[in-house]
């Protein structure tokens, strides 16, 4: 797994972070998968392979209030007002604690957890990373 460090452009000193984690899909067919994860400015980011230009998903931090829960090598990430659990898998428990230490500072920095945003009414608002209140 890689990772790489660095100061937020914007001042606020959170880090940022790239690896590769397993996914675990929505479809029961499909099992885990291997997802290239992105985590910088409040936003986690994943994408079906390394050097995509678009993701296949975005859970926009400042947008909503979300949770981590790391057991073992196992994280699971919720969205407020949305049944959907986000899991993923790191190849020890040691990278998956460093995984979820490093987004709960990106959750809690976020304008989603001050202001205890929800995501009620929203269809899957993990994929889209801009969104308007209109």
């Amino acid at each position: 797994m890689r990772s790489i460090r660095a100061n937020d452009p914007k001042g606020d000193s959170l880090s940022k972070m790239s690896g590769i984690l397993k996914k675990k899909s929505p479809s029961i067919m499909k099992g885990w998968q291997s997802r290239f994860i992105t985590v910088q400015d409040r936003k986690l980011k994943y994408f079906k392979n390394q050097g995509d230009k678009l993701a296949a998903g975005v859970l926009n931090f400042d947008h909503f209030c979300c949770s981590i829960k790391q057991e073992g090598a196992l994280l699971t990430l919720m969205m407020n007002g949305n049944d959907r659990k986000f899991e993923f898998k790191a190849e020890s428990e040691e990278f998956a604690k460093n995984w979820a230490e490093l987004i709960e500072r990106h959750i809690t920095e976020s304008e989603g957890f001050k202001e205890s945003k929800s995501c009620t009414g929203f269809k899957k608002p993990w994929r889209f990373d801009h969104m308007s209140s209109a």
